[in-house]
Formats: C-alpha cells, structure tokens, sequence
C-alpha cells in the first residue's frame, strides 16, 4: 500500500521558513512505515515561493495600515506550490491513499478547497489531521466529500486505529517516545537554518500550565511527558550521521521544564563525539523560571547561541505588580548574556483587557537589559479556554481572521494602531539587533 503525506500551501502576509519543518507529517510517516507502508512526503511549501495576492476582503480594515507602514507588511501571499502541480503530483504518485495535515484554523479555507480539488480528480481515501482537526473536528464533520476521514489527536495513539477501520491493517500500540520521525523521507535542500541544512525534533510534549490563551493542551494534554534522553541523542546522531545534519531545533512547548533532565539531555549532547559541532536553536521559546547559570553554560557549550525566552505579563498588571515574574526573568536574561548567549524575548501583546503602558513598560525594561524583543499579536486559538469562552458568548468568528497577522483584537486602552505601531517598532529594532550581533534571528 502507498501512502501520499501532503504539506499544504498557504496564504498570508508572512511566513517563517525556518519554522515549515513537517515534523508532524514525519511523526505520521513513522506510524504508517510500522504498518508496512510505503510513505512518500510531497510538502507544498518547500522550495519556498510566493506570489502576491489581491488581499482578501476578510482584511479590508487593514489596507490603509498596510499602505501606511510597508516596513510591517509588504503584501499578502501565496505560499508554495499551485494547486495545478499539486495535483500533476499526486496524479504522478498514484498513492492508494493521501494524508493532509491542517493545523491552523486560519488556512483551513485554503486548506480545505485543495482537498475539494484532489477529490475531484480522484476518489481516493483522504486522511486530514492536525490540531485544527484535533480542536474543532466536530463542527467539519458533514462538510467535506465522503472519501474524506478526520484523524484528530496524536497520530501514534489514533492513527492505527482509523487504518485498521478504513483499510483492515493490522492493530498496533505504539507509544511516541518510543518513535523516532521518518526524517528520511525530508530532503535537506528544503530545510534550512542560516544557510545550512536543518532539522525540527520534540523531546517533550504537554503543558502543565493553564493559561486562558493557549492551546497547546488541546493537542497533546496537561501532562508534561519527555523522551529518555539516550532515545533523544539516538535521533540526532542518526541525522548527522546520514543526512550530514548540524544544525538542531527543538519544537518544543516546555523542553525546560525538567531542568534536571534538560541538563542531562545537554551533558549527553556534549558527550557526544557525533554531535560535537552541533548547532542548537529551540524557536518555539523556552520557560525560563527554571533555567540557571549552570544550564546557561552547558547550553552555550552544547551548541545554542541564541535563546529565546517566553515571557507574557497578565493584562490589567503593571511591572511593579509582577515585580517576581520580571525579577526572575531579568535574572535569566544577565546570566545568559554572561555565558555569551544571545538572548530574545517572546511576549504576547494585545491580550483581553492589557493596556498601552503595560507594554511599553515591558518593551522599555528588555531593551534597556539589551534583549531582543519579539511580539506576537494575540488570536483566539482555537481549543485554548479563550476561544471557547468566546465562541459560547458571542456571534461565529471568523477562522480566517484566527492569526497574530490580522490584528483583529482591540479594546478602549489598546487601539489596532497602537498594536501595529508596537509591532513596527520592535521589528525596526530587531534589525537593528541582528546587525549588532552580525547573527540573524
């Protein structure tokens, strides 16, 4: 049996390359190769292209800011393969069945018109996943053609099961801590960080913390779960080994959250001779209140020269109310910097209820601590607590407009102007923080 795993294209003002790694799709190769199946990987988004789109009505209210501040926005996007070529590909494959991935409820509209396509044009078995799928899977069902199924939740533990259901393959337990993803079937020229080819692993997944705007427990749950550390080390070594890998991003949520076993994963890193060159980046940010001087220095020697820090201050709250929080946030930043750590700080901005001063509070301490700031707008994310708080009180939203992109939240003390103008402040300085250090991040 052959198996197809599509990448879907997408449509936005910006995109990250660095962050298009199709771990998840690789996670589901994996589970698929168990049942003897033979898996071929067709992402839509590499090599990286675009072309310039009308922008969409969805974002009218955002021309004149666009037109305004080129320096934020210069247009909105197609990015990746047409659907013409999609689907001269998947003609070429002839697969017996195609798995779509669809994580983000704001280019499900995308999304969802390709497999209206390819369903056109063959009557295949179609699989879509993701956490789109996982958060608001029962509001799709009944809306897309017959040959398509819905696979919701973590592809080792479902996967198996709707397989055996739709194609009568055999019944397996499999555990993901115990997989390793099909990193062979990702081409190394598609995936690079600062001109060198790269890879994405998770080594933990679940978050313990409750916070009302995130959605990452929807997916993979409250309970903070990690890999053996020698399973970890086992991953990387086989892709600088057989794909010439160097260069490591951690796509975790918490990967700080033991920071007895994140030291150890660090000290088996360096007891590596194979990794001994290795370049290390965790993009999806890292919970500081654990990291200490010690880590900081392992970190450094383990191949990590940028760090990025998650950091939200809650709305209605000045600095002084948190004095803490910033304390020991301003504690990890220095003892960073000291280990000759380059140091950035992911923080949300235009959260229900938070203040114009708050932020600026907020920006003027990391930059006077020489930390890179990077804000990211606030969105509903679909299944966080928001969202359903939200959707239960109010008129249906909007999924398109469900991105930091769109600017779509604000309030009396907070106006879109101000958010826009936050943002191309901070972007304006980051520049200006890359060219200092000579490393862009």
């Amino acid at each position: 049996m052959k198996a197809l795993l599509v990448q879907p294209p997408l449509q936005d003002f910006f995109t990250t390359p660095g962050r298009m790694y199709p771990l998840g799709l690789l996670y589901v190769a994996a589970v698929l190769e168990k049942l003897d199946i033979q898996v071929k990987l067709l992402d839509c988004l590499a090599p990286h292209r675009k072309r310039q789109l009308r922008l969409p009505n969805d974002f009218n209210y955002l021309r004149p800011f666009i037109q305004d501040n080129s320096f934020l926005y210069k247009g909105y996007y197609h990015f990746g393969m047409d659907t013409e070529t999609i689907i001269q590909n998947i003609k070429e494959q002839n697969p017996d069945f195609i798995g779509i991935s669809s994580n983000f409820t704001a280019y499900y509209s995308a999304t969802k018109k390709l497999i209206n396509d390819i369903c056109s044009v063959t009557l295949v078995p179609i699989i879509v996943g993701g956490h789109h799928i996982t958060a608001l899977g029962d509001q799709l069902r009944g809306t897309l053609p017959d040959q398509v199924k819905l696979c919701a939740g973590e592809a080792e533990k479902n996967l198996p099961v709707l397989m055996n259901r739709i194609f009568g393959t055999r019944k397996i337990s499999l555990k993901w801590h115990d997989l390793f993803p099909a990193h062979h079937l990702a081409q190394n020229r598609d995936y690079m960080q600062n001109g060198e080819p790269a890879i994405s692993l998770t080594a933990s997944r679940g978050c313990p913390h409750l916070c009302d705007y995130c959605s990452v427990s929807a997916m993979f749950g409250h309970k903070f779960r990690k890999r053996p550390v020698d399973h970890i080390i086992k991953e990387m070594e086989w892709n600088t080994v057989h794909k010439g890998i160097k260069a490591f991003n951690f796509e975790d949520d918490n990967i700080t959250m033991d920071p007895g076993w994140f030291e150890q994963l660090l000290e088996n890193i360096l007891a590596s001779r194979i990794l001994s060159d290795s370049r290390l980046i965790a993009l999806n940010g890292l919970y500081y209140k654990p990291l200490s001087q010690p880590i900081f220095e392992k970190m450094k020697r383990a191949g990590f020269e940028h760090i990025f820090l998650s950091f939200t201050q809650p709305p209605g709250t000045c600095i002084d109310d948190n004095k803490k929080q910033v304390r020991d946030l301003i504690d990890r930043i220095r003892k960073a910097q000291k280990c000759g750590l380059h140091v950035h700080v992911f923080t949300i901005i235009g959260l229900p209820n938070q203040k114009l001063k708050e932020i600026k509070e907020l920006f003027n301490l990391l930059e006077s601590e020489k930390a890179d700031i990077k804000p990211s707008v606030f969105y509903l994310a679909p299944g966080s607590d928001l969202y359903k708080n939200r959707v239960v009180s109010e008129n249906p939203i909007n999924w398109n407009l469900l991105r930091s992109s769109a600017f779509l939240f604000e309030n009396e003390n907070l106006r879109r102007e101000q958010l826009l103008e936050l943002c191309r402040t901070a972007r304006s300085k980051h520049t200006l923080y890359n060219r200092r250090i000579k490393h862009a991040y």
